[in-house]
Order: structure tokens, then sequence, then C-alpha cells
């Protein structure tokens, strides 16, 4: 069986009283990452492409890679290197390691945050983990902890922290310390290694909007309410990694029907854009989406995506 990732992306439009798919094929994907789809790459530490380096200038040296877990053979980390010019003037007075969540991760459920360090020598000073921007209420309380200060080099701390919610989810993850801080050494380089980082418990879905696993290897997410008008049509679209071109069956399950049709994949990505107008009444509903090909199934949902169908009418004759 060939191992494909997959993302279904569903929107909300006006009806059309058709079921289509337009396929496009573009040089690079936007959730996926190898066999590795969203959150998944950014949370294990392990890819170090989706991260940028903030106030490496000036005399400033901020490095990040990816690295081995000393001590835990197959195990990945990102290693965060420094090295701060105290006496430049043009040096900023903060730096940071930082990737953007999009789409937002969600948080509702989560009472802690968990992650481990590996210090490569004792920091005199605090490194602060960050979910979500600074502006307005957009941080998390616990994100003002410092995680790393003066902790012992040379071996894995655990570093468990409460989460007190502020909003329902969180749109950055950085790592940042102030470079003017009188215990912050000059030219010398300090270095730590974050491997995974996890929610506890682990919100579901993982996403702000509705997200689940595709199998054997992909994401499903949807970016609008799950909730929505009988005289409105469904439009998603359908992310894959390929790895050479052939013929698959596009099949959509819904309300004890099922709705079907070729589509042609091609190397490297293919989206494919479907929208399906077929009427339901109100309701709620169970949708499974599975792409089969020769050898069998290439992906399917690891579970229905839920939908609740509801009449205007009626909804406006009740009030």
């Amino acid at each position: 069986m060939r191992r494909i990732a997959v993302l279904l992306l569903f929107l909300c439009t006006p009806v059309f009283a058709e079921l289509s798919v337009v396929a496009e094929y573009p040089a690079e994907a936007k959730y996926l990452r190898g066999k590795k789809v969203y959150p998944e790459y950014l949370l294990d530490m392990s890819r170090a492409a989706d991260w940028k380096r903030i106030g490496s200038t000036g005399g400033h040296s901020l490095k990040l890679s990816e690295a081995d877990c000393p001590g835990r053979p197959g195990e990945r980390g990102l290693l965060f290197s420094a090295k701060i010019d105290k006496k430049s003037a043009k040096a900023p007075g903060w730096v940071a390691w930082e990737a953007k969540l999009d789409p937002e991760l969600n948080i509702v459920g989560a009472d802690e945050v968990e992650f481990e360090i590996y210090p490569l020598q004792k920091f005199p000073f605090g490194v602060t983990a960050r979910f979500g921007s600074t502006k307005g209420f957009g941080q998390l309380p616990w994100t003002w902890s410092d995680v790393v200060k003066n902790l012992e080099p040379k071996c894995w701390h655990t570093v468990r922290i409460p989460v007190k919610k502020s909003r329902l989810s969180v749109d950055t993850l950085r790592f940042d310390f102030n470079a003017r801080n009188d215990a912050v050494p000059h030219a010398e380089e300090m270095s730590m290694i974050v491997a995974a980082i996890r929610f506890l418990p682990a919100p579901h879905p993982a996403t702000a909007v509705y997200s689940t696993r595709m199998n054997p290897g992909g994401f499903l997410i949807n970016v609008h309410p799950l909730e929505m008008a009988d005289n409105a049509a469904l439009e998603y679209s359908v992310e894959l990694a390929v790895e050479r071109e052939q013929q698959a069956e596009l099949n959509i399950e819904c309300g004890g029907r099922t709705f079907s049709q070729t589509v042609s994949l091609k190397a490297p990505y293919t989206m494919l854009n479907v929208r399906l107008s077929e009427s339901f009444p109100p309701g709620d509903y169970r949708l499974k989406t599975t792409l089969s090909g020769q050898g069998g199934i290439i992906a399917e949902s690891a579970e229905p995506l839920p939908l609740s169908i509801f009449s205007p009418q009626a909804m406006n004759a009740e009030r």
C-alpha cells in the first residue's frame, strides 16, 4: 500500500446542485511535512525549518538546528543556541526563536504543558517559553515562567507548568529572553535541547477548528462551524503528498448515501477542491471521506466529521 499523507479542508458556501472536484498540483504543501502532519511536526520539536530567529543581528548570534537527544537513541529534538554581544549598541535588547501556529492550537481541556529540556551549560539567566503572541490577551499566563535557569547541565529535566487559560486557542510558540539581563554572559554560547511538547490532557481536537487524523497518515481540518443550513453547500479540499501519478476514487459517505468521483493524483502534491451540494434533512450527521486506488484504500478519515444540519425557516418560525 502506498503511503500518502492527507489534509481535508472544509468550507461552507451557497448551494449548487452538483458534485464537482477541481484538482490543483502545488509545488509545496501547507500542512504536510514528509509523513507528518500539522501540528505534529511542530510539537514534536524535530523540525527546525518551521521556526525563525528574532534578534540575531547587531552582534548577537542565534542558532537553531535538529539534534539527537542525548541518552535517548532514536529521539530527536531542537538545539537552541545563543551568543550575545553585550558590548554592541546596535544589538537588540530581546531575542527569540518563534514558530507560527496556523491554524491556532486548541487549549480547551488542557491543564498543563509538559516538555523536557537538556541544557548543555548552566544558564544563569531565564529563558521564557510562550504560547500566544504578545498582543492583548494572546499569551497564556504560564508563559511568564522561566524554564531553564540554574538547571543542572547535561541531563534531562521535565518541565510541567499549569495552564491558566485567558483564551480558547493560541497562535504562536516561542522561546525568548532579555539579552540585556546582567546575568547573560558576553560572547559565550549557551545552548539547550528541547524535546517534544505535550498538552496534558491533550485537547480534542488539537486545533482551534475541528480536526482529526487521516489513516494511514494524514490530517482532516474543518475551518468553519460544524453547524450549517440545509440550503448551504459543503466545500472542502483534500491535500495529498503523492509519490507518483495515479488514478483514485474519492468517496464521500454521509446520511446513508455515498458520493463518488474519479480523481487524478500527481506528485509531489495534489489539492482536490470538492464541492458537495446535496441537500440533507435537518439533523445530526457523520461525514466520512475515503480515497481508494488499485492497491486498496489510500487514505480514510480516522473518525467521521460531525455535522449538524438545521433549517433556517424552521428556526425563524420558532422565533
